[in-house]
């Protein structure tokens, strides 16, 4: 059931995976492992949405999202969801010189009923390229990608 408060959607949908991180480009030349599982929890997967992501990996983020969905047929959804936030880190990580900095990310979500499967990819960097970094440390950043399935409510 859609429920909406202002323009912000609360129909929650809970997700459960496995997520690991990979190389865009060479950037370093031994990347610190950050596969393990990953929760999520997103308000909404229509419209102005938040979610809010723990990992088994000690690497956490908060986001503002926007779902885009498309219903082919009345028990089947596809879903595009864009998102921007920030991220943490509980532990030092040489690709990630803060412990908190920005996250970037999208996803492919596809539902029957409220059963929902999805590909995420996040990234996570301390925004240098944009001039948003307080760290004199490279931005080497994270790109990482998860495997999903949950419920949506």
């Amino acid at each position: 059931m859609l429920r909406e408060f202002g323009t912000l959607c609360l129909a929650p949908v809970v997700l459960l995976g496995y997520m690991t991180n990979f190389e865009i480009r060479n950037r370093v030349s031994t990347p610190t492992s950050m596969s393990g599982t990953v929760l999520q929890v997103q308000s909404c997967e229509r419209g102005l949405g938040v979610d809010v992501k723990v990992s088994s990996v000690g690497i956490y983020g908060a986001d503002l999202q926007y779902g885009v969905q498309w219903v082919p047929e009345e028990s089947y959804t596809v879903t595009l969801t864009p998102r921007l936030g920030i991220s943490y880190v509980d532990h030092p990580v040489h690709e990630l010189p803060q412990r908190a900095q920005f996250g970037l990310g999208g996803a492919l979500t596809l539902g029957y009923k409220h059963a929902r499967i999805g590909l995420e990819w996040w990234h996570a960097s301390n925004g240098r390229a944009l001039g948003l970094n307080v760290s004199d440390k490279p931005n080497i950043g994270v790109d990482m990608v998860a495997i999903m399935g949950g419920w949506s409510f």
